[in-house]
């Protein structure tokens, strides 16, 4: 007996009756957690006495920290006149002003970019602020749910911007300010500021390796809302000229 195994792609798509009033579904109040409780989930842990939002910053911090360090050793190591790397006098001390600059800037971004973020462990919660918006809107009427819910992925994304802006405003401009004092320092002999400037050009990248926590959520969060209108695969049986064969069937509900 001859089996055959057929593919089927079978849509079906949903109708409505003109005797019965329009019924539209919202992904966002078909998403599963939807944006307010994804907003109450994180808050959560925003707020725990583990301190978890308190972490998020340690990639920034951390360059930051060794651009402070760097940019100390610059201004105390600074090179002396020699005559194979400048052909004057003037020209060295030119070069000279430039890289005490270079290294004070360098040092001011640090001090500032760690004032920010241990302002902002102290009092940015976007998760438990954007919670707290949301709480107060009514939610009887599924307008009101859905107002709520569109309001909620406005707070998601409100947080995940932020986090991208910081970091890499933070890593364009820190590698700049590393990279510009990089070529006087090779003129000197310090191997230890030369090793500092390139550490810290390098780290510049850490937020963007270990991202904000936002970043996560907001992303998930797109995920779940594209899986509803996600294909669903199934076994079946379909019909032939002389007898039903198993199949498989894709059911895409639009």
């Amino acid at each position: 007996m001859k089996r055959t195994l057929l593919f089927s792609f079978v849509f079906l798509f949903s109708t409505f009756s003109f005797a019965e009033p329009l019924k539209l579904n919202y992904p966002e109040l078909m998403v599963t957690p939807r944006a307010s409780e994804r907003l109450k989930l994180e808050s959560i842990k925003e707020t725990s006495e583990s301190g978890r939002w308190y972490k998020e910053h340690t990639p920034i911090q951390a360059s930051a920290l060794l651009s402070i360090f760097s940019g100390t050793l610059a201004k105390a190591n600074v090179s002396d006149f020699d005559s194979n790397e400048w052909s004057s006098v003037s020209d060295y001390e030119k070069d000279k002003k430039e890289f005490k600059q270079g290294a004070d800037l360098l040092l001011f971004n640090g001090l500032t970019w760690l004032g920010i973020t241990t302002y902002m462990a102290y009092s940015y919660k976007p998760f438990s602020q954007g919670l707290s918006e949301t709480n107060r809107l009514p939610s009887q009427s599924k307008r009101q749910q859905l107002t709520k819910e569109r309001i909620a992925e406005e707070k998601l994304y409100d947080a995940y911007i932020v986090g991208q802006r910081m970091a890499w405003t933070y890593a364009v401009l820190n590698t700049l300010l590393a990279v510009n004092i990089m070529d006087f320092a090779g003129k000197g002999d310090n191997s230890e500021l030369k090793t500092g400037l390139a550490l810290t050009a390098a780290s510049s990248f850490l937020p963007l390796f270990f991202r904000y926590r936002s970043y996560d959520v907001y992303q998930q969060h797109q995920i779940y809302k594209k899986k509803i209108y996600g294909p669903v695969a199934s076994a079946t049986l379909i019909p032939t000229r002389n007898a039903l064969v198993p199949g498989i069937g894709i059911t895409g509900t639009f």
